[in-house]
């Protein structure tokens, strides 16, 4: 019979890490001076940033919820591994 080994103190350490660093990336576009400027090609980008700023933060979004699974799925597991051991016990 195969073993499953679970470190969940690694696991919940990395879903911690990646969590900070999704919440850490900045999708506000910089304009600055700039933004007052009505060249077309200037808008294109301006326009180009804006909707990379949406994709980014929909992407941190689709992260956040997927880091929230992973820990739920880690918790599961430990709970089951739990009473999967304490069953083993009384037996």
């Amino acid at each position: 019979m195969s073993e499953i080994k679970l470190v969940s103190a690694s696991v919940r350490k990395a879903l911690t890490e990646t969590s900070s660093a999704a919440q850490a990336v900045n999708t506000s576009p910089h304009v600055g001076e700039s933004g007052r400027n009505q060249l077309q090609s200037l808008d294109g980008l301006l326009s180009s940033v804006q909707e990379l700023s949406q994709f980014t933060e929909v992407y941190k979004n689709v992260l956040q919820e997927n880091l929230k699974n992973a820990q739920e799925l880690v918790d599961t597991f430990e709970q089951t591994d739990e009473k999967l051991a304490s069953g083993m016990m009384k037996t």
